[in-house]
C-alpha cells in the first residue's frame, strides 16, 4: 500500500473535452463516455499541478472523490467542477439541484482543472475539518470530513439519518441504495449517523480508488479505506520481563508453639472472582444487533440502543432518556 510520503510525478496529460450542458446551459470540461482512464490522468497531473507536494496516496483519494461525485467528469454543474463544490458569495456559479439533500444552490464555475484542484485542496483543509494533507493519511481525512455536523457532501437524506438512529419508516425510504445500507448498519450495530457515513464513504472510495489506482502514476489498485472504529489498536511490543520472586506463603494461621508443622486446616470460604469488565479487543470483535443486551458490572441488564464505537461506548434508555455507558462498566454483550 502507498505510504502517506511517496510521490511520483505524473506525466503532462492534455485530455479532449466533450460538448455537455445542465439545463441547457453549456458546461465548460466535460468528459466523455469510457473516458475514465482520461479523467484519472489528467487529475493526477492537475492535482500534482496545484501541489507537488501531495502523496500518492492523497491524490489517489481525492481523484476517487471526484469520480464518484460527478461520474469522472462526465456530469459536472459548473465548469472544470468535478467535486460539485458550492459557489461561495460573489463567485461566479451554476444552479444546480442536489436530490438527496433537497437543495438548490449554485456551483463554482473554474477556468480549468488545476484552478478547480487548487480550490479543492483549499476547501478541504478548512479548519471546519482540520484535515492537514501533509501529515493525515486517507482513512483519517475520511474521519474528519464525515465525521462532523458539517460534511462533506450528503450521502444520507434527513429521513434515512432518522430511520437510522431510530429504526423507523426504513422501508419508506425513497432511495433503494439508503433502505439496503440502513438496514445493513442497523445489523452491524451502527445506529448514529456520523460512523454511519464514515463506514460508507469508506465503501464507496474504496472500490472506486481501485480502479483509479490502476490508472494514475504511482497508483495501488489495493487500496483500503478504514473508518477509526473499525481500524484496530497497534499491538504493543514484547517487554523484557522482570524476574519475578516466587512469593512466600505463610500458613493460614499460626503455628502452635514446638510445632513444626501446620496443624489440620478447617474448612475455608470459596473465593469467587467478581465480574471484569470488557476489554477494548472484546468491544471492537463485537457485532451489534438491534437485540444486543449489555449485562453491567452493577448486575443491571440494559437493551443496547446505540453504540459509540469511536469511544466505546453504549447507550441504553433510562427514565425515557438515554443514557451513556463506559467501557470500564460493561460486563459483557449478549
Amino acid at each position: 500500500m502507498n505510504t502517506p510520503t511517496k510521490t511520483t510525478i505524473p506525466p503532462e496529460f492534455v485530455p479532449a473535452y466533450v460538448p455537455y450542458s445542465y439545463k441547457g446551459q453549456p458546461v465548460k470540461g466535460a468528459f466523455g463516455a469510457n473516458t475514465r482512464a482520461a479523467f484519472v490522468k489528467a487529475s493526477d497531473r492537475a492535482y500534482f499541478e496545484a501541489d507537488n507536494t501531495l502523496s500518492d496516496a492523497m491524490r489517489q483519494l481525492l481523484i476517487a472523490m471526484d469520480v464518484l461525485d460527478t461520474g469522472a467528469g462526465m456530469r459536472p454543474v459548473g465548469d472544470f467542477n468535478y467535486c460539485n463544490i458550492k459557489a461561495r458569495r460573489g463567485q461566479d456559479g451554476r444552479f444546480g439541484k442536489d436530490y438527496v439533500e433537497g437543495s438548490l444552490d449554485p456551483y463554482a464555475n473554474y477556468t480549468s482543472h488545476v484552478d478547480f484542484a487548487r480550490a479543492k485542496l483549499q476547501l478541504i483543509q478548512h479548519p471546519r475539518w482540520g484535515v492537514n494533507l501533509a501529515t493525515d493519511n486517507p482513512s483519517d481525512v475520511i474521519d474528519k470530513i464525515e465525521g462532523t455536523p458539517i460534511v462533506w457532501g450528503t450521502l444520507f437524506s434527513p429521513a434515512a439519518q432518522r430511520a437510522l438512529e431510530r429504526g423507523e419508516g426504513i422501508d419508506d425510504l425513497k432511495l433503494d441504495y439508503e433502505k439496503a445500507i440502513v438496514k445493513r448498519y442497523r445489523a452491524l450495530g451502527i445506529t448514529d449517523i456520523h460512523s454511519a457515513r464514515k463506514k460508507y464513504y469508506c465503501e464507496k472510495m474504496t472500490a472506486i480508488g481501485r480502479q483509479v489506482g490502476l490508472m494514475m502514476a504511482g497508483g495501488d489498485p489495493n487500496v483500503t479505506y478504514t473508518p477509526d472504529f473499525e481500524r484496530k489498536a497497534r499491538p504493543i511490543p514484547p517487554q523484557n520481563p522482570t524476574p519475578i520472586e516466587p512469593p512466600v506463603v505463610p500458613p493460614i494461621r499460626p503455628q502452635v508453639p514446638g510445632q513444626t508443622s501446620p496443624g489440620p486446616v478447617g474448612p475455608q470460604p470459596t473465593l469467587v472472582q467478581g465480574p471484569l469488565p470488557l476489554t477494548e479487543e472484546a468491544f471492537d470483535a463485537l457485532a451489534f444487533t438491534r437485540r444486543s443486551e449489555a449485562r453491567l458490572m452493577n448486575g443491571q441488564k440494559v437493551t443496547v440502543t446505540a453504540v459509540d464505537f469511536a469511544k466505546r461506548q453504549i447507550s441504553h434508555h433510562k427514565n425515557g432518556n438515554p443514557y451513556w455507558v463506559e467501557l470500564n462498566q460493561i460486563a459483557a454483550i449478549s
